[in-house]
């Protein structure tokens, strides 16, 4: 039964097991048996014994016992397998636990980030619909919504790849539908890069303006090259039609 055993005990590992597992249970005076064993086992040892010569004549001594090597193997040996193997599985269970705790605890907190963006996401939502439904104070010609024709100005747009300073002009061109619209600016001044036009241009960058070509109810009428001006010569020669009808 040696022979299977992958680890060979020490002298004094078998003793020690040898004294507190087989010999104190069994007698009236454990303390004195020990020394008893230990003082033999040293004269044995300074006769120049073995350890398989020791374990013979402890056999001899304590019969009921038997072989303190056997002893060792099939009662000692097994049960401090069972025991290391207890605190591998009692480590492993302690790691798979705090391992489970992470992950719960990762868990719960993507969920919560989730959620919050789910919130976040619903609240935007619904301010974009309440953009894109609620009449515009600054609409032009009652226009409820914003569409080709409208004047509006462009928030610039600086990200990667973009490169947009925005600007004010007319809206010619509408993609889509709802908040997911996106526009098509003709700029009356920009100083996007020296670009007339924009495409692709986002809702959220659009904001609604009152036209400055529609700012005055009555427009200005330029001087006429004599020094009049050309609301005076509409007068005279709408007169002179008049008159010639009246004729």
């Amino acid at each position: 039964m040696a022979a299977t055993q992958t680890h060979t005990p020490s002298l004094s590992e078998v003793i020690d097991a040898y004294c507190r597992l087989a010999i104190s249970p069994s007698v009236a005076d454990p303390e004195t048996a020990e020394k008893v064993i230990r003082n033999f086992v040293r004269n044995l040892q300074h006769d120049g014994a073995d350890n398989d010569r020791i374990y013979y004549r402890l056999a001899g001594m304590y019969p009921a016992t038997g072989c303190p090597l056997e002893f060792y193997e099939e009662i000692v040996l097994p049960f401090d397998e069972r025991i290391k193997s207890a605190l591998e599985s009692q480590k492993k269970v302690a790691k798979e636990a705090a391992s489970a705790a992470v992950a719960a605890t990762s868990e719960f907190s993507n969920k919560r980030k989730c959620i919050e963006l789910e919130e976040f996401t619903r609240n935007r939502q619904s301010k974009s619909s309440a953009l894109t439904t609620a009449k515009s104070s600054l609409s032009v010609r009652g226009r409820k919504d914003v569409g080709p024709g409208c004047y509006v100005e462009v928030i610039a747009d600086l990200s990667p790849g973009k490169c947009s300073y925005g600007g004010t002009g007319f809206v010619i061109d509408v993609e889509g539908d709802g908040a997911e619209r996106t526009f098509k600016v003709q700029y009356d001044k920009s100083a996007t890069a020296g670009k007339s036009s924009e495409s692709g241009i986002a809702y959220s960058r659009i904001a609604e303006r009152a036209s400055p070509y529609f700012a005055t109810s009555k427009p200005m009428l330029l001087p006429c090259p004599g020094g009049e001006s050309r609301e005076k010569k509409c007068q005279e020669e709408s007169s002179r039609r008049e008159w010639k009808y009246q004729i």
